[in-house]
């Protein structure tokens, strides 16, 4: 006689004549959702979304080539430096009225705590 073979249970704790990563045929892969998380983005949204980063890599840039290559700089340029750095974050952040405080706040406290450039004429 041929013997019938047990029925698969997914369970750990009984002996079975299955291996133990066993999964049957008409289950496997049944429940696999693809790109369920998936969002897709426009060329304009990835744009906008790496201005911030470019900006503050070229600011950080410009500061180190101002002061490491003995370049003159202004107070004009400092300033102009700065005005476009907090108008990229504000237009980034958006115009509310928190932002506008802390781009102020920030901008007062970097401006009268650091003394950057003391010799500027």
């Amino acid at each position: 006689m041929k013997k019938k073979k047990e029925k698969f249970q997914k369970v750990l704790y009984r002996p079975q004549p299955y291996p133990d990563n066993h999964t049957e045929e008409k289950l496997f892969l049944k429940s696999l959702k693809r790109n369920k998380n998936l969002k897709t983005y426009s060329f304009l949204e990835c744009m906008n979304q790496g201005q911030l980063p470019l900006q503050q890599l070229s600011c950080t840039v410009s500061f180190f080539l101002f002061h490491f290559m003995d370049i003159k700089v202004t107070n004009s340029m400092i300033y102009m430096m700065a005005l476009v750095t907090m108008m990229g974050y504000l237009a980034i952040a958006g115009f509310s009225v928190h932002e506008v405080r802390t781009v102020i706040l920030f901008g007062g406290f970097l401006f009268g705590l650091s003394p950057i450039y003391p010799d500027i004429d």
